[in-house]
Formats: C-alpha cells, structure tokens, sequence
C-alpha cells in the first residue's frame, strides 16, 4: 500500500504540476474483508431534521406580515411602498452630491450609511417617508442583488422606466433600521410567502393589469392622445 500526501498547494503558480492530492494505492491485501454493509447502512430519509431547526421553521412561519404605520393615518401596506423615477434621480444626485461618497459603494452601502440614518426612528421605509401625504401605488417590481454596484442600480432604473412609473425597490421601501420604531424586516416579509411584500405588489400589479385589459398594454399610448 502506497499513500502519497504531496500537497496540493504545490501546483499554485506552477501551471505545470497537477494537484497530487491524496493517492491511495491498494493492494488486494489491503482490502478490509467480511464488512456487513447493511448493518453500517442509513436508509435513505432516516435524518430527521433537528428539533431547534423544527421550531424555528414553525415560528417563522407563525409570522404574520406587517405594515408600516403612517402617525395618523393608519396602516400602510406594501402596494403603497413605491418611489417614483422622479425620486430616484433625486436619491442619486444626493448620494453623489455627498463627499464621503465613493462611485464604487455597492447597495449595502446606500442602506447602511444613507437610507438607515435617515429613517431611523420612523418607522417608514425610505419610500414611504418620503410620500407621507401620498403613498405611491407600485406598478413596477424590481429585484435586484445589494452587492452590486449602486450607481450602476439606480441609472439602470432611470433607463428602464418612465416619469409615471412606481417602483418597489427592497432597499427602499421595506424599513431597514431594526430600532423597534416600526417593524422589523422579518416582520414585514413575514413567514408566508404568499403575504410577503414581494407577492402582495406583484399580485397587485396583475389585478391591475387584469382590469385595466387590453388597455394596459397600451396605457402610455392612450395618454398621449388628446
């Protein structure tokens, strides 16, 4: 029996080596005999999953989604979260306008330094608080990765739709600041994913479009003509 235990790391930076790894050279004789594999073997679906594992799954899913709550106006529930294109070209003028602001800051970054700071102690999301007197209806979801690069996001979103556009950015609409003023994130997307903020405004939007028919399709159309 042969064991070779050259290291893998030989072959970084040596386009020529082969990672070696681990070889195992056996013998017939080195072959262990007269092992019941059927007395060693798990039958498949044996795990159970564990018990903290269980009961945090079940109070997730207990969670019942929440709305943001407007002083005086009441509940507000995530239809209502929405930022016009308008607001968002006001966001990143004020972003680059700051001169702690960097081109290459990623979404992660506008949350924690910018839009956290300002809506701490609302209890509104960045959306909401800037439309008290009038909560936009979202007509337009976007998912989109945080880590990606902030500037290059939010032109993106210039590009991509019009001045009458309402859009449902989680980053902005969902309240970020976790200080108890309002509700926390979990307790705004909720255990269900069918209550979640994501499917409210999605199913929201095809409603509609559904009464709306054909009309939808070309409601920019119909707009323009006098």
């Amino acid at each position: 029996m042969r064991l070779d235990m050259t290291p893998c790391c030989e072959a970084v930076g040596n386009p020529s080596l082969e990672p070696q790894g681990l070889v195992l050279d056996l013998e017939p004789q080195d072959v262990v005999a007269d092992v019941d594999l059927d007395a060693t073997a798990v039958p498949c679906g044996s795990f159970a999953t564990p018990n903290f594992l269980q009961s945090e799954s079940a109070r997730v899913a207990s969670i019942q989604a929440q709305p943001q709550v407007l002083p005086g106006q009441g509940r507000v529930w995530p239809e209502l979260w929405g930022v016009t294109r308008a607001q968002i070209r006001q966001l990143l003028c004020r972003l680059r306008s700051d001169p702690a602001w960097r081109m290459d800051n990623s979404v992660y970054t506008v949350v924690q330094d910018y839009i956290i700071p300002w809506t701490r102690g609302t209890g509104l999301g960045y959306a909401l608080m800037l439309n008290q007197d009038e909560p936009k209806e979202v007509n337009v979801m976007v998912s989109h990765a945080w880590g990606e690069n902030a500037e290059d996001f939010f032109e993106a979103l210039l590009r991509s739709t019009t001045e009458e556009d309402v859009i449902f950015v989680c980053a902005l609409s969902i309240y970020q600041a976790e200080d108890g003023a309002g509700p926390s994130i979990e307790e705004q997307v909720g255990g269900n994913p069918s209550n979640s903020p994501f499917e409210r405004v999605i199913r929201n939007i095809r409603m509609n479009g559904d009464q709306a028919g054909w009309r939808w399709r070309w409601r920019r159309t119909l707009k323009r003509i006098p």
